[in-house]
């Protein structure tokens, strides 16, 4: 009997990738052979938290790196990260301060990938401007967090702040959103996340391009070929 995890594999990975199925139902990813496009998985926040704390999921997110390192994927993550709130409080001033947070935790060598444009949130030189016409943005907000205001001048009115203002968590859904956007507008693979938020409505998400969402340890069994079962 196929797992859930096995059927959004074969459902959502491209067919030219997949090869058997292994004898407990887990599709075998066929690996990139050399000269051909390797896999792209990308990051969100939560995977830099998880090494930076050394939690549960970290030994699986330091192997995808790893894997990136050797040349059998490529792995990115957003550069609105840098928006992100930092540990101590606050937000980063500069850039260069996320850049110098990837590279405490050897994330140094991972692609940044710039988000879309966003007033007060994204760093000079770090962003690309979003197309009026394009709803992506606006749909995967309504999908992940239907009771927040998309635009902050609703949220703070709903709320009497003032608009000259700033919400942790506005921000903290904007950058969600402008992570899975990235994810989706650089034609990524597989989105790594341990945030239940996304796992929860990766079926609605995927309508939208978000062709699998996968925990770092789901990740890792797609990086190595599937070649061992998901934990049930």
């Amino acid at each position: 009997m196929q797992s859930e995890f096995s059927r959004l594999l074969l459902k959502f990975v491209p067919l030219g990738r997949l090869g058997s199925v292994a004898a407990d139902g887990v599709p075998l990813i066929s690996y990139p052979a050399r000269g051909q496009v390797s896999l792209r998985f990308t990051l969100d926040t939560n995977c830099i938290i998880d090494v930076e704390d050394n939690r549960a999921c970290a030994p699986y997110v330091r192997t995808l790196v790893d894997l990136h390192r050797a040349g059998q994927i490529i792995v990115a993550v957003s550069a609105i990260g840098a928006s992100e709130s930092l540990r101590s409080g606050g937000y980063a001033a500069t850039f260069s301060e996320f850049q110098s947070k990837l590279s405490g935790v050897n994330f140094d060598s991972l692609e940044l990938l710039p988000p879309l444009a966003c007033l007060g949130l994204a760093y000079f030189d770090y962003y690309v401007l979003a197309d009026d016409s394009d709803t992506l943005e606006q749909d995967i907000h309504t999908v992940l967090f239907p009771t927040i205001e998309f635009l902050w001048e609703d949220f703070a009115s709903a709320r009497g702040l003032p608009i000259d203002g700033s919400d942790k968590r506005w921000r903290n859904a904007k950058c969600d959103v402008l992570t899975l956007c990235c994810y989706i507008q650089h034609d990524g693979d597989v989105f790594v996340t341990s945030d239940s938020n996304f796992h929860k409505k990766s079926s609605v998400l995927s309508a939208l391009g978000a062709k699998v969402i996968a925990s770092p340890q789901e990740a890792v069994i797609i990086a190595q070929g599937g070649q061992r079962s998901p934990n049930r």
